[in-house]
């Protein structure tokens, strides 16, 4: 660990946790996007930009969530960032049809935006001149843990519905609210040593 610059082994932990977690459920989100839409009775070619109307909420999200980050912190940035999602996913689910649309952008802005207050915390937790393979680290788990989390995701929906996995996947990412508060205190504490 010394090797990776990290000078708070358990606050990089947690924050490994939450970039997992959050991973999971975006790419979970994003993968099944249009079959959920498809499942309401969406035509096809209406169903398939589904993924496009999020991710353009997303390309705003990143701007947005970094601003909130600067005015409340990061650790409360990201529990109300996953907080909204988890909601929005839920409402998405509930939503007829077609208006679920309205609301696909409004969820991609929390969905992708989270990323920017989580990977604006590594530096934090890392000795100044290892901030990149802290970053290639951290990015590799989220990558590897959403990739894993899709095809569990496939699995279940195959088992039972896709608005049932929205669900999981809404439940996956209020899994990261409880690690914010044990973030916020390492956070402290390395600022703290530093």
């Amino acid at each position: 660990v010394q090797g990776w610059g990290i000078k708070h082994r358990r606050g990089f932990i947690t924050l490994g946790v939450i970039t997992a977690l959050d991973n999971s459920a975006r790419n979970g989100f994003l993968t099944f996007a249009a079959f959920l839409m498809i499942e309401k009775g969406v035509s096809t070619e209406w169903a398939a930009s589904a993924v496009l109307v999020t991710v353009f909420g997303g390309m705003c999200g990143k701007f947005a969530v970094g601003q909130i980050a600067e005015r409340i912190g990061v650790t409360r940035t990201i529990a109300l960032t996953e907080f909204a999602t988890a909601g929005l996913i839920l409402l998405v689910i509930v939503t007829p049809s077609l208006y679920a649309y309205f609301i696909l952008p409004f969820l991609g802005v929390f969905l992708n935006g989270t990323s920017s207050a989580i990977y604006g915390t590594v530096p934090d937790l890392i000795e100044g001149e290892k901030h990149s393979r802290a970053y290639g680290l951290i990015c590799a788990l989220g990558s590897v843990c959403g990739v894993v989390a899709t095809l569990l995701y496939g699995l279940l929906a195959d088992y039972t519905s896709v608005s049932t996995t929205m669900v999981v996947v809404a439940g996956v990412v209020l899994l990261t609210v409880p690690r914010c508060g044990s973030l916020a205190a390492a956070l402290k504490e390395a600022s703290a040593e530093a």
